[in-house]
């Protein structure tokens, strides 16, 4: 027996849904059971299927979507003029733009950011804000709230309206607004709503129980409607929309956005969400990304100029580079976050959970304004925080990931609020974003001419080095390679309250700066080497020394604030310990001494700062100790400068 035909009359039936649960007294259960009997053939499932289309209550809906677009060629939505209004957010059929799976072109969602900056810039701030409302009732299908006072700083109006059932400062009825039923009404302040009772539900939310006749008209709020829109009249929006992709599977009522800033310089780029962001397994992010396919070694950067995470602890914002564009491929970035300050965050192997450290951040404050920088040389990639775009500190340690496919490498900005609706609506200001290949110098041979050892190079053994020719040191210099070579004795030592080290010197007046690539320390055991400023060359001058101990790595520097105290340790590194380091000292105003240091003599991270009674006559130079008992460390200093 099969079935042929079906006249639909309904009665209560048994069924099994699309799950292979049970499910009664649903017509599609029903058919669905009866294929599985083989009583209904695949076919004729299919054409029901575009009828009775199941359990979920939004799929009637959907599918008579689908049928008018198809069969008639008409969108569900609502058309505004594009010369008198912008769609400040819309939920569902009322967005304004593309939003099919993945990008978001064209979808404007504003966040609390930019919907105060177009409101406030809009009819000498007091907006009329259009709500439309495609499920509401016809006397509320449209609403024109209208300001009578400028909106409050701190006031998140759109969200306010759109979500919160409370009385908020700044935002009361018959004072700060009225609402009307027309546009022109709205002009002219004709024919206000009113109250029952003459007062406003706060409780239920915008528009709190009102209505044109004054009647009591409930359940009318956006918190719980679909295909709603708000839009503001103005003919000076700052903002265009600019192409953003949602990452993995997006879980917003409301689609984020991203957005230009018009005539700005440098170029502004907002970017909202209700997204969760970089999260577990799969991220899920609104992103403005380019392509950066094939490069090895490059710089991206970007400034976080402002941010608002909805007090939602873990929205964050900021710089990304990911291997590719798969929700669980392996990335490396920077964030401010809503409650825990500068973040490193990354996912170091393909679909495994995200992992976020939170580093210290040397100069300024972790809140924007704050400047974010990632370097990549090949799988190695470092990260740096800046107050000014000028001087740069390293952000946590480095990270390497081995064997980074560039072919399909992108890059850019993210916002993720770690929520999902639109009163969590999380949004990022970012400026002076820029990237670009960069080519560091090569490393020096390991094997060239013998060096040409020169007069000029003075130097000498500061302190009691010792009586034996094994404790004292020397300095040449390879004029063919560029290269000082400076050798202290054995079992020496800087620090204490007086030093015993070796000392290539200069005299130095006035302000300068001194830089240097420490390398090819041998032995490469219990050894420092380091550049200098010192105040005398008596063992207990008051000196900064920035330096490599091979024991500790790029350790930061070693100081003695005034003659004979006790020098002490500071800033010691992420760096662990590298074969190589640039160092660079930089005096200024006599007495003020900044400490910074370079994988690559591009890239400088700025790690610390000293104010030191120097005179304004120093020394400046080239310090190498060992605490090795019988041998001698040679160390090499190349590209040696003295700039004044």
């Amino acid at each position: 027996m099969s079935v042929e035909r079906i006249a639909i009359a309904f009665n209560a039936c048994q069924g099994v849904n699309r799950k292979g649960n049970n499910q009664n007294n649903d017509l599609f259960s029903y058919a669905n059971r009866l294929y599985q009997e083989d009583r209904l053939s695949a076919s004729k499932l299919t054409q029901i299927s575009k009828i009775l289309v199941g359990e979920d209550n939004f799929n009637c809906r959907d599918a008579e979507r689908a049928m008018m677009h198809r069969q008639r060629s008409v969108a569900f939505g609502y058309e505004h003029d594009r010369t008198q209004w912008a769609q400040l957010w819309g939920m569902d059929e009322l967005v304004v733009g593309t939003i099919g799976t993945g990008t978001r072109a064209n979808a404007p969602a504003f966040g609390p950011i930019s919907a105060a900056i177009l409101l406030n810039n809009t009819n000498n701030g007091l907006p009329i804000i259009h709500r439309v409302c495609a499920t509401c009732l016809p006397t509320h299908q449209h609403i024109y709230y209208k300001r009578l006072t400028p909106i409050p700083e701190g006031l998140d109006l759109l969200q306010d309206l759109a979500v919160w059932r409370v009385q908020s400062t700044g935002n009361i009825w018959q004072v700060d607004f009225n609402m009307f039923s027309t546009y022109d009404d709205a002009v002219a302040g004709t024919n206000p709503w009113m109250c029952s009772g003459n007062s406003y539900s706060y409780s239920a939310g915008f528009p709190g129980d009102c209505s044109p006749s004054g009647a009591r008209v409930s359940y009318q709020s956006t918190r719980y409607r679909r295909n709603v829109a708000f839009f503001v009249a103005t003919t000076n929006n700052p903002f265009t929309a600019i192409p953003s992709t949602a990452v993995g599977s997006y879980d917003g009522v409301t689609p984020g956005s991203a957005f230009r800033v018009a005539g700005s310089s440098p170029r502004v780029i907002h970017i909202t969400s209700t997204a969760y962001g970089p999260w577990n397994q799969a991220d899920r992010m609104q992103f403005v990304h380019d392509d950066l396919s094939g490069m090895d070694n490059m710089v991206i950067q970007v400034r976080v100029v402002d941010f608002v995470g909805q007090g939602r602890r873990w929205a964050t914002a900021g710089l990304v580079i990911r291997e590719s564009m798969d929700p669980g491929a392996r990335y490396v970035g920077l964030a401010v976050s809503d409650s825990y300050g500068a973040l490193l965050i990354g996912r170091y192997t393909t679909d495994s959970s995200v992992s976020t450290n939170h580093g210290v951040v040397v100069t300024g404050d972790e809140d924007p304004p704050i400047w974010f920088r990632i370097v990549k040389s090949g799988d190695l990639f470092r990260f740096f925080t800046s107050v000014d775009g000028t001087e740069w500190a390293q952000f946590e340690e480095p990270k390497v990931l081995e064997t980074m496919d560039t072919t399909s490498m992108v890059g850019g900005l993210f916002v993720g609020s770690y929520s999902s609706s639109y009163g969590h609506m999380t949004e990022a200001a970012f400026d002076g974003y820029t990237y670009e290949a960069v080519d560091f110098p090569t490393a020096a041979p390991t094997t060239t001419t013998a060096p040409t050892t020169t007069t000029g190079v003075v130097s000498a053994d500061i302190g009691d080095v010792g009586s034996y020719e094994r404790n004292r040191g020397n300095a040449t210099y390879a004029a063919n390679r560029d290269v000082y070579f400076v050798t202290g004795g054995a079992y020496t030592d800087i620090g204490g309250t007086a030093d015993d080290f070796h000392f290539a010197y200069f005299p130095v007046t006035g302000n300068f700066a001194i830089q240097a690539l420490i390398e090819n320390i041998v032995p490469f055991t219990s050894t420092e080497a380091g550049i200098m400023i010192r105040s005398s060359l008596q063992a207990n001058a008051s000196f900064a020394l920035g330096l490599l101990h091979t024991d500790y790595g790029a350790y930061g520097f070693v100081r003695r604030a005034d003659a004979e105290s006790v020098a002490s340790v500071g800033y010691n590194s992420y760096l662990g310990i590298p074969t190589s380091i640039w160092v660079r000292l930089e005096r200024t105003s006599t007495t003020n001494v900044t400490y910074s240091r370079s994988y690559d003599g591009v890239f400088w991270d700025t790690y610390g700062y000293e104010t030191l009674p120097f005179g304004s006559n120093v020394y400046a130079g080239m310090a190498v100790a060992t605490r090795q008992y019988r041998d001698k460390a040679t160390a090499a200093f190349r590209d040696w400068q003295i700039e004044q």
